[in-house]
């Protein structure tokens, strides 16, 4: 019988990572609260608002680094927002490069 099993403490993939001022942060899980609530975030956003901004990276990297992040100009505060969307992005691109159990791989 297949059988999948999911591990909620381990990922295939290797965390994020944001250093400031040579402190780092490491982006949380993804999961489904934290989205809806980054969700509601960036409408304000997209409504102009530039500190929910700052409250998403607050919500991504945790409380502690909100005080380091309140210290940043808004082009810094783009900037880890950018390299965290794009590294998700890449890491969605190589989740769906991975060959399933059946799967024919051609040789290259």
């Amino acid at each position: 019988m297949p059988k999948l099993t999911i591990d909620t403490k381990e990922s295939l993939f290797d965390p994020i990572e944001i250093e400031i001022d040579k402190e780092a942060f490491v982006v949380k899980r993804l999961t489904r609260s934290l989205l809806l609530e980054i969700e509601e975030l960036m409408k304000a956003v997209q409504g102009g608002s530039f500190d929910a901004g700052y409250k998403v990276l607050e919500l991504l990297l945790g409380k502690k680094a909100f005080s380091v992040i309140s210290e940043l100009d808004l082009t810094q505060v783009n900037k880890i927002s950018t390299f965290i969307t794009s590294s998700i992005t890449q890491t969605t691109d190589e989740e769906k490069n991975v060959s399933e159990p059946g799967d024919k791989v051609s040789p290259s």
